[in-house]
């Protein structure tokens, strides 16, 4: 069960499979889908998970929260995960990870794992595609998880012109290698960038900074997993943590 969060006083609902929301859009507070909108209640969101428990338990599963930012809304996530873990379920947060420290300590204790999207390991990079100085922060938040013991999934969007050089490729392998071995690394998540979201960017009337800008083809997303992977784990390292994916 997904939820989509989008500003500090409500939260979004969507029903969707987990692997529908590949973009990551450049701006945090855009998300991908035209989707309907309603505000919501802790309670009124625990009576939906508990009515969905026997599948959630068997898929196996638990509650996740994305965005937007969910830190935006640091204080209703940290009271929604503390309500799934009695009833026994794991929880997962989906975030940039610019957030302020106090939203850190909110919801950090009460996440199972965090699914963390970097846009680039350069500053530079970075702060041209998210549009905030964000870099340090994203990584402060990765390693203040991985040091209090929740689980953190890497995604990396692969955005022809902008992350696929080598170059910056190296730059994500660098920081993979850094904490490579350590059991609370364990995924590294190649997304390939596509336009869905670029109607919702509009809607917003919002400037799409990728404008022009195509998917990367077949034969670019196969190289760069083939690249990322020989790099960190050598040539047929396939089984070795963390695991690399796209």
């Amino acid at each position: 069960m997904e939820i989509s969060s989008y500003d500090v006083e409500e939260v979004v609902v969507e029903r969707q499979e987990p692997k529908t929301k590949s973009l990551i859009s450049t701006g945090d507070a855009a998300y991908v889908h035209s989707i309907e909108r309603k505000e919501t209640t802790v309670d009124h969101l625990m009576k939906d998970i508990e009515r969905k428990k026997p599948f959630l338990k068997t898929y196996p599963g638990g509650v996740s929260v994305s965005g937007g930012d969910p830190l935006l809304q640091h204080k209703f996530v940290a009271k929604l995960f503390q309500r799934v873990h009695d009833i026994g379920l794991t929880t997962c947060i989906a975030t940039s990870g610019i957030g302020s420290r106090a939203s850190w300590e909110s919801v950090i204790p009460h996440s199972d794992f965090a699914i963390v999207c970097v846009k680039h390991f350069d500053r530079d990079m970075y702060k041209k595609l998210a549009r905030a100085d964000g870099l340090d922060r994203s990584l402060q938040f990765i390693e203040l998880c991985i040091s209090r013991g929740v689980k953190v999934w890497l995604q990396y969007v692969l955005i022809p012109g902008y992350t696929t050089d080598d170059e910056s490729l190296d730059l994500m392998v660098k920081y993979i290698l850094k904490n490579k071995g350590n059991e609370n690394f364990q995924r590294v998540e190649l997304l390939p960038y596509h336009t869905l979201g670029k109607k919702k960017w509009k809607e917003m009337g919002l400037e799409y900074i990728l404008e022009g800008v195509k998917p990367p083809s077949a034969v670019e997303r196969k190289r760069c997993l083939k690249y990322v992977k020989e790099a960190v784990h050598g040539p047929g390292g396939e089984n070795v943590s963390p695991t690399i994916v796209m």
